[in-house]
């Protein structure tokens, strides 16, 4: 248990450092000195920089997901499911967007290959779940026979772009995160307008 909890401390400071001072300036070393631990002790838990970054995008990732799957279902019909699902993807992205873009814009091999293999584990759950919303909406009768997995992707890869406006900005400000929202929400209007039965 105590293990668990230094584990965490461990990812809650990392994530800090990186969102400030970027992934490729922080160092383990750093790190380790944030948490007032030695670095043989930091390696126990992450045994070196890859892992770690890992860990901390699974977190987010975890988190975000687990977040989801509380939103959606909680919701009464699947338009204001897919309308949480933007209120939620925009508000961790506006949340962790200084960590995103640092992640993808460093040249670090490893920390390519790392990201490409959670990104690939994200979008595998995130159409797991909105797949559910969907199917559950044609068992109602709310939605129009239709295949779940094509649709989820679809949106998924309409919201990308829409994110992608954003991360092309050097320093977006808050108002563009909410016009980015406000425009993903009227796409899912138009995307539930020709799903609904």
């Amino acid at each position: 248990m105590k293990s668990v909890a230094k584990q965490e401390q461990i990812l809650e400071t990392a994530i800090k450092r990186f969102t400030h001072f970027g992934l490729q300036k922080t160092t383990m070393t750093e790190i380790a000195g944030d948490l007032s631990i030695s670095k043989p002790s930091l390696f126990y838990y992450f045994p070196d920089k890859s892992s770690l970054v890992k860990a901390v995008e699974e977190k987010i990732t975890g988190e975000y997901i687990q977040a989801l799957n509380k939103e959606l279902g909680t919701t009464e019909t699947i338009e204001a499911g897919l309308t949480k699902l933007i209120e939620v993807k925009n508000g961790y992205f506006e949340k962790y967007y200084l960590l995103v873009s640092q992640v993808e814009h460093t040249d670090a091999l490893f920390i390519s290959k790392v990201m490409m293999e959670v990104k690939q584990s994200l979008r595998e759950r995130e159409i797991e779940v909105l797949a559910t919303l969907l199917k559950k909406g044609i068992e109602t009768g709310e939605l129009k026979p239709l295949d779940p997995l094509k649709i989820v992707n679809l949106l998924l890869d309409t919201l990308a772009a829409f994110a992608q406006c954003v991360r092309d900005k050097t320093f977006p400000e808050k108002v563009d995160f909410k016009n980015n929202t406000q425009k993903q929400k009227e796409v899912i209007q138009v995307f539930y307008n020709g799903l609904k039965r």
